[in-house]
């Protein structure tokens, strides 16, 4: 039961890692983005 728990907890913390590390990817390219822009006026 100890063993099955762990693979749940590292499914649950890979699954945490990928979805934060997208959300921040889409966060960081719209900042660029924006950065860019504004630098151009």
């Amino acid at each position: 039961m100890k063993k099955l728990n762990r693979v749940v907890g590292a499914a649950i913390f890979v699954g945490v890692f990928y979805y934060w590390g997208i959300y921040a990817g889409v966060f960081l390219s719209l900042l660029v983005l924006t950065v860019a822009l504004l630098s151009k006026d």
